[in-house]
């Protein structure tokens, strides 16, 4: 007790020395920056699952309560709610209440169902077949979604515009009966997702969409793989050739990137890391490499969100890995001990390696 009284007496000694116009510019700075305090994600998550929630109910009741009458209806509320979610997200972020939880669930729950309407609305407009209606939504979505994103200003709507672009692509191929659409997704998020190594020099808007491509990474392949064994409806089979040359040089610029930036001008062990890389991913699956290449960008960037969903990725696509191969269990057994015996050996040999180069 006597240490604090002390300690709090040597503060006011020294605040004591300074002029009024010093401690008023002092307390201006610690109001400035006690101003924002983001919301926990925790909070944000409950935030943007709650206002999906609303959106979900309020759709049904616009619906029964005949409010909404035919697909111009549909359009019309669709832009009024996004209009509406803009306005309120805008004049939200020039209060100093930024995280106000009322009023961004508000703005996220009018966006979502702005959203929904009108992009239901434009493929009623086009309901000719199962492909233009999906193909009209689809491409409404791109439109209303862009957007919300430039001038909603709110970070779960931002990740989720993304996965919901990408469930409608996974509708379309359904009804397309076709792989492409997949394909090139795959190849979006994997470009997308490199901005996370360079997301220091980018605007803090793109963060969203950069970790969204992180969870839709292992989330497109496992769901198009699975569905076919699993789900109640038939993804058509996707070649996983496009995605396994993809994911491999994901991985090799991010060696290449870790090597600049930890200064190794090691030539021999950038090409044995290349090497191993191409071994890797001729042996292995997509799956599996975009579960290592998460666990390498979380470690990296000691990101522990990134860290988690590499973490929580890893077993999943191992055991489908191991579950789908042709083999009997005692054979599997084999080969999962084997597999983590020359894992445990790589670990070894690149810790040698690292206590050597230091």
């Amino acid at each position: 007790m006597n240490a604090k009284k002390t300690s709090q007496q040597r503060i006011q000694a020294i605040v004591d020395n300074f002029n009024a116009s010093e401690k008023e510019k002092i307390t201006q700075f610690l109001e400035a920056d006690n101003l924002y305090q983001p919301m926990p994600m925790i909070s944000r998550i409950l935030s943007g699952f709650g206002a999906w929630l609303s959106s979900l109910l309020l759709l049904p009741f616009l619906y029964l309560s005949e409010i909404i009458e035919g697909k111009t209806g549909l359009v019309t509320m669709g832009i009024i709610f996004i209009l509406s979610a803009i306005f309120i997200s805008q004049t939200l972020a020039n209060q100093k209440d930024k995280d106000s939880p009322y009023l961004n669930q508000l703005a996220l729950m009018l966006a979502l169902a702005g959203n929904a309407l009108f992009i239901i609305g434009v493929g009623m407009f086009n309901e000719g077949s199962d492909s233009s209606f999906m193909q009209a939504m689809l491409i409404s979505h791109l439109f209303v979604g862009t957007i919300l994103y430039l001038f909603l200003n709110n970070i779960v709507y931002r990740f989720l515009v993304p996965v919901f672009t990408v469930v409608l692509i996974f509708i379309f191929q359904v009804e397309q009966k076709s792989h492409q659409p997949v394909n090139i997704t795959f190849i979006i998020e994997s470009v997308l997702f490199i901005g996370l190594f360079y997301k220091e020099f980018l605007d803090k808007k793109l963060l969203p969409l950069f970790y969204s491509c992180a969870l839709l990474l292992p989330a497109t392949i496992i769901l198009s793989d699975m569905s076919r064994k699993f789900l109640w409806f038939r993804i058509p089979q996707v070649p996983t050739l496009y995605m396994t040359i993809t994911i491999s040089i994901v991985l090799i610029m991010m060696a290449i990137k870790i090597f600049r930036a930890q200064k190794l001008t090691h030539y021999t062990a950038i090409a044995l890391s290349i090497l191993s890389i191409i071994i890797l991913s001729y042996f292995s699956t997509p799956a599996i490499l975009i579960a290592f290449t998460l666990l390498i960008c979380g470690h990296y960037l000691c990101d522990n969100y990134i860290l988690t969903l590499g973490y929580m990725t890893l077993p999943l696509s191992l055991f489908y890995y191991y579950y789908s191969l042709q083999m009997t269990l005692i054979h599997k057994s084999y080969l999962l001990l084997s597999t983590a015996f020359i894992l445990l050996l790589l670990y070894a040999a690149i810790s040698m390696w690292q206590k050597k180069v230091q």
